[in-house]
């Protein structure tokens, strides 16, 4: 009986935990993100980036997007993912005297984690 007892209370309290850990990610809890954009030297078509997070589950995999820069609204121009160390890489042909930047969005991950969004700075392109 008194074995029970105890299973329970533990019981009762690993399912409260559970609910609060579970509650404070859901309370909107996030993790920075940063994402960093260049042209790869001596070549006009190849760019490349990394993003990075404290948490790891924010980088490995993480949606990039390239956009040009341009009056009204940007034009989306390529998608990509980040590696598992957070580097990434993308062939954009034709773009001398554009300006372009990547863009990582607000993700959530399979493991709970908010990650925060985050744009590079604009690169003229050569």
């Amino acid at each position: 009986m008194y074995k029970s007892r105890i299973t329970k209370t533990t019981l009762a309290l690993t399912c409260a935990l559970a609910v609060g850990v579970s509650a404070q990610a859901e309370a909107g809890m996030s993790v920075p993100s940063e994402v960093s954009f260049r042209q790869s030297m001596n070549s006009g078509q190849k760019f490349k980036g990394r993003v990075s997070s404290p948490a790891d589950d924010c980088v490995v995999g993480r949606k990039v997007l390239v956009y040009r820069a341009q009056p009204g609204s940007d034009q989306k121009v390529d998608k990509t993912f980040a590696s598992e160390s957070g580097r990434f890489r993308v062939i954009i042909p034709m773009q001398a005297g554009n300006k372009l930047y990547a863009v990582i969005p607000v993700d959530r991950t399979p493991l709970g984690t908010k990650c925060q969004n985050d744009r590079s700075d604009k690169v003229t392109v050569n």
